[in-house]
């Protein structure tokens, strides 16, 4: 049996529903939707449960495997700043 971990790369909120998917083997946006649709008709009870097991189901370990978005972003944005020629502009800096 697969171990429950919040997902690194399927994450709109805290990647609850994204790893919790993963487990199961559903998609991840049919369970999202069932949350929603959940939490309108339970009144909101589901949103506490929620965020209880957003503190206790850690994190995906990271396997160098994947890059999680933001990290892809900053490396974007470096990658970026290192052809414009660093935060001084071209040859200053350097």
């Amino acid at each position: 049996m697969t171990r429950l971990f919040r997902s690194r790369t399927d994450r709109k909120i805290t990647g609850l529903c994204g790893g919790l998917a993963e487990t199961l083997n559903i998609d991840s946006n049919l369970l999202r939707l069932l949350l929603v649709i959940t939490a309108f008709f339970s009144g909101g009870v589901v949103i506490p449960l929620y965020f209880l097991a957003v503190i206790v189901i850690p994190n995906e370990p990271y396997t160098g495997k994947t890059v999680p978005s933001r990290a892809r972003t900053g490396l974007r944005r470096l990658r970026r700043l290192e052809r414009s020629g660093g935060i001084l502009g071209p040859g200053l800096g350097t």
